[in-house]
């Protein structure tokens, strides 16, 4: 399902836009998605994170590490890091 977005800009930059847009053959609306496209998919972190996460947990089923080891290395941590502060 597709939705609207506004965007204000000066009408000469819109008229530019426009033309620019026509030249390559496709629509203000095209570009538009285009750039968001671009945009969202150098600036959304789950991108780089996803493979990461995916190795990370491989290989923690290889080495059998559960969740509740995760979660016990954490609370010991954090314990540290207080002793740390004192």
């Amino acid at each position: 399902m597709s939705t609207s977005l506004i965007v204000r800009m000066d009408k000469e930059k819109k008229e530019r836009f426009d033309r620019m847009a026509r030249r390559r053959g496709k629509s203000s609306s095209e570009v538009i998605r285009e750039l968001v496209d671009g945009y969202i998919e150098r600036h959304d972190m789950r991108g780089y994170l996803a493979p990461i996460w995916d190795e990370i947990s491989a290989d923690f089923k290889k080495r059998n590490i559960t969740q509740k080891d995760i979660n016990e290395a954490i609370k010991e941590v954090r314990k540290q890091a207080r002793e740390k502060k004192k």
